[in-house]
């Protein structure tokens, strides 16, 4: 896709047909996103983190068009030719910078990380028995389905799966949501990232 100004403002916004589309908040924000500028970084064993400019455009007559993206939101980019969802997580931090003069417009860098990141923020407590569900996968779905379903995180648990070994009771005492994840997955003998 091409680089070209969009009205008279000259804020530069991606013309034609993209390679990639971003939700935002569930709204699909492509057309401020200026491109190239997004970037994903996915490594085995860290968060993947995604970074894009977001342009607002101004003309003689005002504000053309905006998207106004906030700390928490979710956001979504799918890589349109695969269909593949490439990122899925929240904003963590925004720069705003305003370009005066005659470009007159405001970028603003967006950061994010993937959902991994709220399970390192959120503590839980709970005891599983054997009468709870002591198996990983049940463990798991009352993990999304309880706390992170009250932290409005819009997680959902696709599917139980084989239910694998019996892991035997497990306390968690106000540890991170990471942590209930990963100790479930070691006793089950299953990998957590």
């Amino acid at each position: 896709a091409s680089r070209a100004a969009v009205g008279t403002s000259g804020a530069l916004l991606a013309q034609g047909t993209r390679k990639f589309t971003v939700f935002v908040n569930g709204v699909d924000s492509t057309k401020y996103i200026a491109d190239p500028s997004i970037s994903i970084n996915m490594q085995i064993g860290s968060l993947a983190t995604a970074k894009f400019l977001v342009i607002q455009e101004f003309s003689n007559s005002g504000l053309v068009s905006t998207l106004s993206p906030d700390v928490r939101q979710r956001v979504i980019i799918h890589h349109n030719e695969s269909g593949y969802r490439l990122f899925s997580g929240t904003i963590d931090s925004l720069s705003t910078t305003r370009h005066s003069g005659t470009a007159g417009y405001i970028d603003t860098a967006v950061s994010c990380s993937d959902w991994g990141l709220l399970a390192m923020r959120i503590a839980m407590a709970k005891w599983y028995t054997v009468f709870l569900g002591s198996f990983a996968p049940i463990i798991a779905r009352d993990v999304v389905d309880t706390v992170l379903a009250d932290a409005q995180s819009g997680i959902t648990f696709d599917g139980i799966g084989p239910l694998g070994a019996n892991i035997g009771e497990q306390l968690f005492n106000w540890v991170m949501v990471g942590e209930v994840f990963r100790a479930t997955c070691d006793a089950a003998g299953l990998d957590y990232r």
